[in-house]
């Protein structure tokens, strides 16, 4: 079984005087909040998949 390459990236920003972090909920309740993320396709590296 080949692996399955996954990729993940987290988008920042400064309000006021806060970090804050992009994250999303996701549409299933069961799997709570989450960052953006996805698997990689055979053809792309990581950095492109981001």
């Amino acid at each position: 079984m080949s692996p399955i390459n996954k990729t993940y990236g987290y988008v920042t920003r400064v309000k006021g005087r806060k970090r804050q972090v992009l994250v999303f909920r996701h549409p299933i309740s069961e799997a709570g909040i989450q960052i953006p993320k996805g698997t990689v396709n055979p053809e792309e590296n990581t950095q492109d998949a981001v």
